[in-house]
């Protein structure tokens, strides 16, 4: 059959037609929502922003290149001399992580550009979910802010540690679960959340709070029905529990030794009680004697060096250090902490407000790393050439140059969320959990038991660092601020009613 101009009609098939009418809403769903996220982006300080960080970051690459080389662990991160899962003391999410990056490219210095970019989307995902909860924009930018232009996050972004990574996961993942709870439960997005949050777990084990926090808010937030909050709650634990259970399942099929979860429990437990354990209050387990110190408890250094230094007591009586000499040793800190409840709760107080202030305490070694040395003034390079030399084995272009170093150093002591900040954060949480109603108080309390979840797990059960306090200063930011807008409006509400 002719048609006008000549062209002939053809017919087209059923499948394709049925192909065509099933996909073409897909596409139009998609492009409405990333119109929608853009329209909500498309803010001009928080566009700054995110210009500001991404300068930042290409600087940093051009003036420290290819990246931090002063971290011990950086070669087992890589996963240098080992299997993927031959390390007792981690999992290895963040060794996976890497070892997808080389398949890419062995140049160290494009690993070290994702963990930027990843630095980056923190400060969108952030941004995304405080609108999400209800803030205007410009209170959004401020968390966002703080992300993108953290100098100590540079600094985690620019060497290889797996803190960049957790922070990343554990931010989408904290804003998958507010998408599944606003403005209404959605089970699929809180199933993606546990799988994203089980990651975290998978990444750091602290991180296993997250998911007590998010699957506790998820329930509560739910309904008043027992079957909407069991569903609610266990989406988000179910998620979880398939990352993990796939995990587990990858370790035993790859016959791997160590899962890297909680095999080191014992000397963690150990090296908790040491600096205060006194055999004079408890009786030791059998075979833990050599344990007991003579040493005065204030005389003693830090938990890490129980664990850590060859000529602790522990490592010369009880080798090789692993999960197999763990059991006696953790069954002495067990006793010790058990015996002597005051003197642990002393302990972990004293690491906990060590975030806020790093000089509380009696002044010892091995009680934890400072922001000295967690930071690009700090360069060693007897320490450096040991990094540069062994991940040089599966890295290339791993010589460091860096001439900016002054520069980073002053911007990452300047651009900090420090002491009193911090603690005004703290507190406008705690009020923000009393206070806050609706979607706010969600995100409070969300974001605030995430947070303060991070900062207490460390310190019981080993010691502060003040690394380890970088992750959750992240989400104590948004907790605080969400806080902030609550109160606000309380107040306004109550002036209104007169």
């Amino acid at each position: 059959m002719n048609v006008p101009n000549g062209r002939s009609c053809r017919t087209r098939p059923l499948s394709s037609a049925v192909a065509h009418a099933a996909f073409s809403p897909l596409v139009a769903v998609t492009v409405r929502r990333v119109k929608g996220v853009w329209a909500t982006l498309n803010y001009r300080p928080f566009l700054i922003v995110l210009g500001l960080g991404l300068a930042l970051r290409m600087l940093t690459m051009a003036i420290y290149f290819p990246g931090v080389m002063h971290s011990y662990d950086s070669p087992r991160f890589a996963r240098v001399g080992l299997k993927m899962f031959d390390d007792y003391w981690m999992p290895a999410g963040y060794a996976g992580f890497l070892g997808a990056l080389r398949l890419i490219s062995d140049e160290f210095w494009v690993s070290i550009a994702v963990q930027h970019l990843l630095g980056l989307s923190v400060g969108i995902a952030l941004f995304l979910v405080c609108v999400r909860l209800g803030v205007s924009r410009g209170w959004a930018t401020v968390p966002a802010a703080a992300a993108v232009l953290s100098g100590d996050r540079l600094y985690l972004e620019h060497v290889f540690m797996a803190d960049a990574f957790l922070i990343f996961m554990a931010a989408i993942g904290l804003a998958a679960v507010v998408r599944g709870l606003v403005p209404a439960v959605d089970l699929r997005w809180l199933l993606v959340a546990g799988v994203l949050l089980g990651a975290s777990a998978v990444i750091r084990t602290p991180a296993f709070v997250l998911l007590v926090a998010a699957g506790a808010c998820a329930a509560v937030w739910a309904g008043p029905t027992i079957r909407r909050k069991a569903l609610s709650g266990g989406a988000v634990l179910g998620g979880a529990a398939i990352l993990l259970g796939a995990y587990l399942a990858v370790v035993g099929l790859s016959n791997g030794r160590y899962a890297g979860f909680f095999e080191m429990r014992g000397w963690l437990l150990y090296a908790r009680s040491g600096p205060f354990a006194e055999c004079s209050r408890f009786t030791p387990p059998t075979g833990t004697r050599v344990l007991c110190e003579k040493t005065p408890p204030e005389q003693r250094p830090g938990a890490f060096y129980y664990v850590w230094d060859l000529t602790s007591v522990a490592r010369r009586s009880f080798q090789p250090i692993g999960p197999e000499t763990g059991e006696k040793v953790g069954a002495f800190g067990r006793r010790a902490i058990l015996n002597q409840p005051d003197d642990y709760l002393v302990a972990v107080l004293t690491d906990l407000a060590r975030y806020i202030e790093p000089s509380i305490g009696p002044s010892r070694g091995y009680s934890g790393q400072s922001r000295d040395f967690v930071g690009f003034g700090f360069r060693d390079p007897d320490v450096e050439r040991l990094v540069v030399d062994a991940l040089r084995l599966k890295y290339d272009g791993t010589r460091v140059r860096a001439p900016g170093k002054g520069f980073l150093e002053a911007y990452q002591n300047i651009m900090r969320v420090d002491r009193l900040l911090l603690a005004t954060l703290m507190v406008l949480t705690l009020g923000g959990m009393l206070f806050a109603r609706g979607p706010l108080g969600l995100g409070v309390f969300l974001f605030g038991l995430s947070a303060f979840g991070l900062y207490v797990v460390p310190v019981l059960s080993l010691s502060y660092d003040f690394r380890y306090g970088v992750t959750p200063e992240t989400f104590i930011v948004v907790s605080g601020i969400l806080s902030a807008v609550a109160l606000l409006q309380r107040r306004a509400a109550l002036a209104a009613s007169g």
